[in-house]
Formats: C-alpha cells, sequence, structure tokens
C-alpha cells in the first residue's frame, strides 16, 4: 500500500490517470480484484495502473468506465496518457499521424511500427533502448499498439508502405516472432481495403531508399508533411520544397519495388520459410 500512498498525481499523466482510478474504484466500493473480474482483466494490472508502472489502454480506460459508471471520465483522459508514453522527440508526429489521410512509409530496416505485432514491437523496443525496465518497454510498447488504431478508424487513412525484402528476413524477436509478424503484414496487406505493401527486393542493389526511413503524410487543409527518423531521434519536415524531394524519392521507390500482388506471394513464401 506504500506505493499507493507515495504516488504523487501531479508526477505525469500516467500517474493522474491512476490516482483517478484508484479513487473512483475506492468510490464504487471495489477492491483491485473486485474491479479486474468487472473488467476481464488482473486486479494486479489494475494495481500497476493504479501506481503508474502500467500505462493503461484505451480498451481498460473504457471497460473500467462501464465497470464504475464514470460517463467516460478515463477514457477522456486516455489520449492525454497516451501521447505521453510515446518518446518525447516522437510526439510532433504522432500528432500530424493522427490527423493524416495518407501515409506512405519506406522502412529498410523493420516492419513500420503500425504494422507491427506486439510481440515484435516488445523486441524492438527493448533492444533499442537496453537500459529501460520492463515496464517502461511495456508502456512504449502500449503505446505503439495503440497508435494503430487509426487503421481501424471509420474512414481510415490509404497507407502504402515499401520495405526492403531485408526486413523481412531480419529474425526479431527470434523466428516464431518473425513468422507471426510476416502473416500479420501478409493479412493486413490481402485484407485490409486501404493498405498496400509492396517490398523492394535485395536484388535491386543500389536504390534511394537505403540513405534511412522516410513517412509521408497528407492531411486534409494542412501541408503535407515529411518525417526523418535516425538513432531514437525524429526530424518533422514541413517545408514545401523539401517535402516534394521526398515524394520523388517516394516515387522512385516504388518503381523499384515488386508489384503488391507480387509482394503478398513472396511475404507469403517467407512466412512459410521460402528463404535462403
Amino acid at each position: 500500500m506504500s506505493a499507493l500512498r507515495d504516488l504523487d498525481p501531479s508526477s505525469s499523466v500516467v500517474a493522474f490517470f491512476g490516482a483517478e482510478l484508484r479513487r473512483l474504484r475506492s468510490a464504487a466500493g471495489m477492491s483491485q480484484e473486485d474491479l479486474g473480474q468487472q473488467v476481464a482483466y488482473s486486479g494486479s494490472l489494475v494495481g500497476m495502473v493504479e501506481t503508474a508502472r502500467r500505462a493503461p489502454t484505451r480498451d481498460f480506460a473504457e471497460r473500467c468506465d462501464d465497470a464504475l459508471g464514470t460517463g467516460g471520465a478515463l477514457a477522456r483522459l486516455w489520449p492525454l496518457v497516451s501521447q505521453e508514453a510515446l518518446p518525447r522527440w516522437f510526439r510532433p508526429f504522432a500528432e500530424v499521424e493522427r490527423g493524416a489521410t495518407s501515409i506512405r512509409s519506406w522502412e529498410p530496416l523493420v516492419v513500420p511500427g503500425l504494422l507491427q505485432t506486439e510481440d515484435y514491437a516488445r523486441a524492438l523496443i527493448a533492444a533499442w533502448q537496453p537500459g529501460d525496465g520492463r515496464e517502461a518497454v511495456q508502456q512504449q510498447v502500449t503505446a505503439r499498439i495503440e497508435r494503430q488504431q487509426l487503421l481501424e478508424r471509420e474512414d481510415p487513412p490509404l497507407m502504402w508502405t515499401i520495405i526492403s525484402e531485408a526486413a523481412l528476413l531480419n529474425p526479431v524477436g527470434g523466428p516464431k516472432v518473425l513468422i507471426d509478424q510476416l502473416r500479420r503484414l501478409l493479412d493486413m496487406a490481402a485484407n485490409h481495403p486501404k493498405i498496400i505493401v509492396q517490398v523492394v527486393p535485395l536484388s535491386a542493389g543500389a536504390h534511394p531508399g537505403l540513405e534511412g526511413p522516410l513517412v509521408l503524410v497528407t492531411r486534409r487543409g494542412e501541408p503535407d508533411a515529411a518525417y526523418l527518423e535516425v538513432q531514437g531521434r525524429g526530424q518533422l519536415v514541413e517545408r514545401a520544397d523539401e517535402v516534394a524531394r521526398y515524394g520523388l524519392l517516394y516515387d522512385l521507390l516504388r518503381a523499384v519495388a515488386l508489384p503488391p500482388g507480387t509482394s503478398r506471394e513472396m511475404i507469403a513464401g517467407l512466412a512459410k520459410g521460402d528463404h535462403p
């Protein structure tokens, strides 16, 4: 109980959410276990959220609102919680991404974050931030997976993603995690009406995308933006001439990449282990 008494609600949005959840749960006369049973999560998870050791998901916040009869108070806090769980340098782009009508991305080394499985994302984040504890890693994993709700909106953005074959061969998290990731990528490419996936094969040799990843975002009523990222640092580009230059680079990458149907065939083969 000391962790609960020592929690400072003003220290972060996650801490404020935890304190509010505890206050609302106590007012309803429920224990952590009681609430966990009501929302189909464990009582220990409720405790971790209340002590700011775990960031809540949107689903968790909505279920707690229903169980506690809060009128949506926790769900209204959730966007702030989700934003805070993202790395500080990434937050300006995340704000731009939320308003996207189309997203064009190029990834030479990994599967794009919006298409990652939870296990794949966890393996990447743990490797990129070796000094972080398990809870800090999990908070960022949760935030990354929650970003994917963007693709499930009633009117989701068009997502056109180009991925290097090298990214699809790298066993991030081990063979099983990679196969699950390839299957998810294949499923999204085959069944989501607004997701297009192309693969740049290793046989392409030198091409314009070798300098690093790139994301181009189109927004309704706003100028287009480009986003570049390297070694845990992001750069948001909004100057029209620079964005146009990156747009041309992306068009050249599309010309180098395999067509979408052929790309899906390659991903399906890799998921079955059909590679050298």
